[in-house]
């Protein structure tokens, strides 16, 4: 509630002006009343219940904004603040439990998730209010929301699990009833009541969270992520918001109107995810979340380093921050922010969830109290920019911890690293082609430098798919780390054309190899329902990849930005050494004991027994027919596979996106110049491309692939078509398109999201679910030799095409493409969505 006061607090001349030191103790000492709650809460909420402690505090609330309304002395304040801070850890150690033991189990994730939802619509609330009232009109309307919840939460009944926990099962059948309105709770009933029972046969001490191995792995994951959501910055940055986007002043926005932007942002973001951790998944959310978090904060960074400590001018570039602190808002919140209270409340079981509960609050107001009383003493000393280096290493520290935890996710990293080595020569296609460039080239020269990471892939190809059943998956995926290092190095300290065109060869090599194994790999150590998911994560990381190399080197000079790529490597490499092999190799190599543990491990302790006789089964079966290269049109289903598969992989890359990609800074210079730069609008369809291609994931399995594949090609046609008719007119008619250029606007945002919805995205899961386990490694092989030979001719062809007929043409033709595709699909392609890979 002081953030929108904050420059008002310390700057004003007024009764209530205070040093920054003391506002910066004012802010963090709310915390302090935190750390004195968490642990009382705990008991009190297991000996009063979750509703009579929760209800208690709405008229402490309102006590405590009538003292702040009516005083103006600081020690006043600070006994409000850790009034506050000791409620704030009542919310947050017991609300989270109350809604988790209230909510049906197919929609705790949901709900739990809306604890974010509204924290954020606070949030909100606070910065449109104190934006437009004087501070004692502000206070007073805050007064309102404790009334409204004695009122409204006066009507809730107990939780069942407490009336269980209490011995006294008619009140828990009450109470349930009363929250599933009617509906049939026998079975529900039931399984609450021998839940807790079981719980509660040991006794509810503090040791229990430490007395077995599943609760002190359930102790340390909710810790990590508890740490990582509270040390990324999100929280400070929302209590200093308005200081710090006042250092780049009124550019374009106030930073009132900004700080209730960024509110509303919070509270759509939070409230659309939250419909998301039910379907795409705890563990991938966090991923996503994370990631997205490190490259933001890296870039809000850079901006500031280089407003405080250098003499570029970068106050015109200000929309780079706006939209990298839009990106952090959204990020944060589409995973970490939002899946910390439903992960607190859904590991613990039940006789020691209030006290889980308290430790977490704990160690959350701990973390938040160091970092909000650093935060400004940083700014002061050192710079706001180290504050946001500190959030980005502990948001890539925790992607290490997640990934150690997350079976599925390190496979991914590989996919982001050979999307930076796609497209990194993308922001640079208007400088090496002018005469005052980097490195000087002609156009020609240009375009086969780009597709030249076509032919690498080609050679690469085939290779990889026999070195995935000869070496293991793992091994050959591995490998791809240090080769991609070894170019970054490479082209970081050269100018020589021959040498990056062969860097360029080894780039496309490591992508080939990647674009062969990173699919079988992550399908095979998928489980069936979660698959499509995951496979469609493929494309949200080579959509980050992007994403960090338009944002980078907007801001970075080429070698700096170079060098920014190499970390990417790094980070793969040393986080990848600790997943295991693929349990459907090790099975093809005779090693049962090592299959058997390699799935034990992916599963986190989950029965595994019956999937490993299923996939032992499908591999003997596969492998009785031993693969050969004839194996892939040796009977009807091989070549149908053969054939669906290859026209999909045509499909994807024929309708025009990694052309857009490649050339995209030159296709938009070509064009009529709008509102948005070349270079904005090239970021900007960096993240639509990474916000899409993860919203899109969620759907594959829930919507299936062929009713997305058609959805997508149809909507791939329309866009090209659109963006067709814009540069047609623009380049050969005399027809003036400059008040009309958002035409191309709505037709490249379009396309982006059409092609991620599906194509793109299902490309890869498609690829490693259709050929079965003798063949997969082939069939991959000559999948991607197809897409690559399509990349070399689609990169290669654009900028010929471009300077002969024009922009316009290539775009009818992707267009022409997605729509004999889209006929394909609609005659042969069947639902593989739901299917373990024995069953498609």
């Amino acid at each position: 509630w002081m953030a929108p006061y904050s420059i008002w607090l310390i700057k004003g001349n007024h009764e209530l002006q205070m040093t920054t030191s003391e506002f910066a103790w004012l802010t963090s000492i709310i915390e302090v009343g935190a750390i004195i709650g968490c642990i009382p809460s705990a008991y009190i909420a297991d000996r009063w219940g979750r509703k009579s402690l929760i209800l208690s505090s709405g008229p402490i609330y309102l006590a405590i904004w009538l003292l702040t309304a009516f005083t103006k002395n600081i020690i006043v304040f600070y006994i409000a603040r850790i009034l506050q801070g000791f409620l704030l850890a009542i919310a947050d150690c017991v609300c989270s439990v109350y809604v988790a033991e209230t909510s049906h189990p197919k929609r705790r994730g949901t709900l739990v998730g809306y604890f974010t939802v509204f924290w954020n619509l606070g949030i909100l609330y606070v910065y449109t209010l104190g934006n437009y009232l004087n501070f004692d009109h502000y206070i007073l309307t805050l007064t309102a929301l404790p009334l409204l919840f004695c009122v409204s939460f006066a009507l809730m009944p107990e939780s069942p699990y407490y009336y269980f926990m209490i011995n006294e099962p008619a009140r828990a059948e009450s109470s349930l009833k009363w929250l599933r309105h009617g509906k049939d709770i026998e079975v529900e009933y039931k399984q609450i009541e021998e839940a807790v029972r079981d719980d509660m046969k040991n006794s509810a001490n503090w040791t229990e969270l430490i007395a077995t191995r599943s609760n002190r792995r359930a102790l340390f994951i909710v810790q990590m992520v508890c740490i990582s959501r509270y040390m990324i910055g999100i929280i400070t940055f929302t209590v200093y918001a308005e200081e710090a986007l006042s250092k780049v002043g009124n550019n374009m926005f106030t930073p009132s109107e900004l700080s209730i932007f960024m509110g509303i942002v919070f509270a759509l973001t939070a409230f659309i995810s939250s419909f998301f951790s039910d379907s795409v998944g705890r563990k991938a959310m966090l991923l996503f979340s994370l990631a997205g978090c490190a490259v933001t904060n890296i870039i809000v960074a850079v901006y500031y380093y280089l407003l405080e400590h250098s003499r570029i001018d970068v106050l015109p570039y200000v929309w780079v921050l706006y939209l990298n602190l839009m990106g952090f808002c959204i990020f944060s919140n589409t995973g970490l922010v939002q899946l910390m209270p439903t992960i607190k409340s859904e590991y613990f079981p039940t006789h020691i969830r209030s006290k889980g509960s308290a430790i977490t609050s704990l160690t959350s107001a701990i973390c938040i109290f160091i970092q909000l009383r650093l935060y400004t003493s940083i700014n002061e000393s050192i710079g706001i920019y180290m504050n946001f280096i500190i959030f980005a290493v502990f948001a890539i520290i925790s992607i290490f911890l997640v990934v150690f935890y997350l079976t599925e996710s390190a496979g991914y990293l590989s996919v982001l690293m050979v999307g930076t080595c796609f497209v990194w020569m993308a922001p640079y296609a208007t400088s090496f082609t002018s005469s005052n460039g980097e490195i000087h080239m002609s156009h020609s020269l240009f375009a086969w430098l780009t597709s030249t990471v076509g032919i690498g892939e080609v050679i690469s190809s085939l290779p990889s798919g026999i070195l995935a059943d000869r070496m293991g998956r793992k091994t050959v995926l591995l490998s791809v780390g240090p080769m991609c290092a070894i170019t970054w190095l490479i082209t970081a300290f050269t100018r020589n054309i021959v040498v990056l065109f062969i860097v360029r060869l080894i780039q496309g090599i490591a992508q080939g190899l990647v674009f062969t194994v990173a699919p079988i790999y992550i399908a095979e150590i998928s489980s069936p329902n979660r698959r499509g998911t995951l496979g469609g994560y493929f494309t949200v990381f080579w959509n980050l990849g992007l994403l960090y190399a338009y944002c980078t080197s907007y801001f970075l000079s080429y070698e700096h930005y170079i060098l920014s790529l190499t970390f990417l490597p790094l980070i793969y490499f040393v986080t990848y050494l600790f997943m295991p092999e693929s349990p459907y190799y090790l099975f093809m190599a005779k090693n049962k004991g090592k299959a058997m543990a390699s799935l034990a491990w992916l599963r986190h302790g989950e029965d595994i027994e019956e999937e490993c006789k299923k996939i032992e089964e499908t591999v003997e079966e596969d492998m009785s027919n031993w693969g050969n290269w004839e194996d892939l049109v040796a009977d009807k289903s091989d070549r149908r596979i053969l054939l669906i598969v290859l026209i999909i992989c045509v499909s994807r890359y024929l309708t025009g996106m990694d052309a857009f990609v490649a050339y995209s800074k030159d296709t938009f210079t070509r064009g009529t110049q709008g509102l948005i730069s070349p270079d904005q609008l090239s970021v900007m369809m960096g993240v639509v491309f990474a916000v899409t291609a993860f919203l899109a994931s969620s759907f594959s399995d829930t919507v299936g692939r062929r009713k997305l594949l058609l959805f997508s090609l149809s909507g791939t046609a329309i866009s090209d078509l659109i963006i067709a008719v814009y540069y047609f007119l623009d380049e050969k008619t005399s027809v003036s398109m400059k008040s009309d250029v958002w035409i191309m606007y709505i037709g490249v945002v379009a396309l982006c999201i059409m092609s991620n919805v599906g194509l793109v995205q299902l490309m890869h899961t498609i690829k490693a679910e259709f050929f079965p386990s003798h063949t997969r490694g082939r069939g991959s092989a000559v999948t991607s030799l197809t897409a690559a030979l399509c990349t070399f001719l689609q990169l290669r062809l654009y900028t010929t095409i471009t300077d002969m007929y024009g922009v316009y043409l290539n775009f009818v033709i992707f267009a022409i493409f997605a729509i004999i595709s889209a006929m394909f699909v609609l005659n042969y392609v069947t639902e593989p969505a739901g299917k373990s890979l024995a069953e498609i």
